[in-house]
């Protein structure tokens, strides 16, 4: 997905792995690598965990099913 974003026109991409135990603190470092910038895509959900986006987008295949929290079911 990284080469993706790159390949869509991304000015300046990162791919970040790491274990459980370190994502806040890569993230944090992630984050500063991108400081200034009028907006920042992320892919995956990890991130949620620790950080409040200002927006959120998830996308689906088509076939496949959702399942709701108790917070977005009115």
């Amino acid at each position: 997905d990284t080469a993706r974003l790159k390949d869509a026109g991304a000015k300046k991409v990162l791919w970040l792995q790491a274990r459980p135990h370190g994502l806040k603190k890569g993230l944090e470092k992630a984050f500063s690598e991108f400081f200034g910038c009028r907006g920042l895509v992320i892919e995956g959900t990890s991130v949620l965990k620790f950080f409040k986006p200002d927006l959120n987008i998830h996308l689906r295949s088509r076939g496949a099913y959702t399942i709701r929290s108790k917070e977005t079911r009115r």
